[in-house]
């Protein structure tokens, strides 16, 4: 199936289905609300219906519209995933960080558009798990503290 047909028809489903919708939990404490079983698109479907993939017992996280296995602290995409499934994405940003060296202070960006600055104004973090952005007075005042992994969760 195409990935942009499918993403369409999930979040179609996931509109009209709101009412219906389940709750599967990821990692003790925390859950994920996704479609009922029955609205699975497809063959393969991550809650309902995995691939018999070595992972499939790893517990689950979800950062960026990508769901991650998570081993120990190696985050690898979940294969079952369709940008995964479709080999569109190569990269997979998990946590977009820097540090300044002016001050030290660490910041994170976790969302689209989430632009933060350090507490001395030297650097910026802006994009979350769907890109990198930095700015900067000076570019050496940035150290990149990000977590980007591949398809099989080597660290880049």
């Amino acid at each position: 199936m195409n990935y942009d047909l499918e993403v369409e028809m999930i979040t179609q489903m996931m509109k009209n289905n709101r009412a219906r919708m389940e709750q599967t939990e990821i990692r003790p404490g925390v859950f994920l609300t996704h479609h009922p079983l029955g609205d699975c698109i497809g063959d393969v479907c991550t809650f309902h219906n995995p691939t018999n993939h070595p992972l499939r017992d790893l517990p689950m996280d979800f950062i960026g519209g990508v769901m991650y296995r998570v081993d120990g602290d190696k985050y690898i995409p979940n294969p079952d995933d369709p940008a995964v499934r479709a080999g569109i994405r190569k990269e997979f940003i998990v946590e977009n960080a820097v540090v300044c060296r002016q001050c030290s202070d660490r910041i994170v960006s976790t969302h689209r558009h989430d632009f933060k600055h350090c507490k001395c104004g030297a650097i910026s973090v802006d994009g979350g798990a769907d890109y990198m952005r930095r700015g900067a007075k000076d570019v050496d005042d940035i150290i990149d503290d990000s977590l980007v992994v591949d398809v099989e969760g080597n660290v880049l």
